[in-house]
C-alpha cells in the first residue's frame, strides 16, 4: 500500500555490533553481540571472547617478549629474561636451548631438592643408623657429608658435572651446589613451565585447548 502511495520503504539495515566489557570474579571478560537482520527477524549472535587476566610476570622478561603467553615462552631461549646477558649457547652442551629445557634440567632439580631438604635437616638427629642417602648423585668421597654440607660443594661435585661444567656455569654465577639450587633463571623458568599446564591457548579451530600434563584429578570431577 505504501509504495502505492508513492512512500518507497526504508532498506532494512542491521545494527551494529554492540561490544561490551565486564569484570567478573576478578577477571575482564570481554563479549560481544552481533545482530543480523533476516526476512523473518533479527538473529542475535553471541560471542565469549577469552577472559583477559590482570596480572603480568614482566619483572622477569624483557620489553620485547611480554605479550607471548607461558607455552610461547617455553620455547624461548633464556636471553629473553631480565638481566640474562650471557651467551646461552654456552648451555646447549648441558642440553638447554629454551626454558622448557632448564626448567627440566635433572640437575637443577637435584640442587633444589637438596637446598629444600636442608631446610628440615636437624643438627641432633634423634638416630644414628643412616637411612637417607644420595649416593648416585655424588662422587664417593662426598657421600659422609650432611645436606648443608653438600650446598656448600662446588657443583663439580655432582657426577652429571665434569671439570669443563665449573668454568661454563662460573660465567652464569654458579659455582656451588647452593648457588644452581636456587639460580634465579631456573627458578624462572621452572615457574613458567608450571603454570603452563593451567594456561587456556586456543587452537587453529578457535576451541580452547587442554594441556595434556593437567591430570584429570586436576581438572574437576
Amino acid at each position: 500500500d505504501g509504495e502505492e502511495m508513492g512512500m518507497a520503504k526504508k532498506p532494512h539495515t542491521a545494527p551494529a555490533p554492540v561490544k561490551v566489557e565486564k569484570v567478573k570474579e576478578g577477571l575482564l571478560v570481554r563479549t560481544s553481540t552481533v545482530s543480523t537482520g533476516t526476512s523473518t527477524g533479527d538473529v542475535r549472535v553471541k560471542r565469549r571472547h577469552m577472559p583477559v587476566t590482570m596480572f603480568n610476570i614482566d619483572g622477569m622478561l624483557k620489553q620485547e617478549i611480554r605479550r607471548a603467553g607461558f607455552h610461547e615462552l617455553l620455547e624461548h631461549r633464556l636471553n629473553v629474561f631480565q638481566g640474562f646477558d650471557q651467551d646461552p649457547i654456552s648451555l646447549e652442551a648441558y642440553g638447554i636451548e629454551c626454558i622448557a629445557d632448564l626448567a627440566t634440567w635433572e640437575p637443577y632439580l637435584l640442587a633444589q631438592a637438596l637446598c629444600t631438604a636442608a631446610e628440615a635437616e636437624s643438627p641432633h638427629p634423634t638416630h644414628t643408623k643412616p637411612y637417607y642417602n644420595v649416593h648416585r648423585a655424588f662422587e664417593a668421597r662426598y657421600e659422609s657429608c650432611t645436606l648443608k654440607d653438600m650446598l656448600d660443594l662446588p657443583v663439580t661435585s655432582l657426577v652429571a658435572f665434569g671439570e669443563r661444567a665449573e668454568r661454563d656455569l662460573a660465567q652464569f654465577g654458579i659455582i656451588s651446589i647452593r648457588d644452581l639450587g636456587t639460580w634465579k633463571y631456573a627458578k624462572w623458568a621452572s615457574a613458567i613451565y608450571a603454570l603452563s599446564v593451567y594456561e587456556k591457548v586456543r587452537t587453529r579451530t578457535g576451541r580452547a585447548s587442554t594441556d595434556s600434563r593437567l591430570s584429570t584429578s586436576s581438572q574437576g570431577v
